[in-house]
């Protein structure tokens, strides 16, 4: 089963998604201050499988 991972356009910077085999990650998104906002129409991530939201270092 593939991950079904998609971001929407509700947020100003959308979020990125890359999957390498059971292994999904999620950069991007919007930060303001020290808040960081994902959106997503579908967010789905298969049994065996991890997503690992690679944030910046200040969040």
């Amino acid at each position: 089963m593939l991950a079904q991972i998609t971001p929407d356009a509700s947020i100003v910077n959308s979020s990125n998604v890359k999957i390498a085999d059971s292994f999904i990650i999620i950069q991007g998104g919007t930060q303001v201050g020290e808040n960081l906002f994902h959106s997503f129409s579908e967010l789905d991530v298969p049994t065996g499988s991890s997503a690992y939201f690679n944030n910046p270092l200040d969040i």
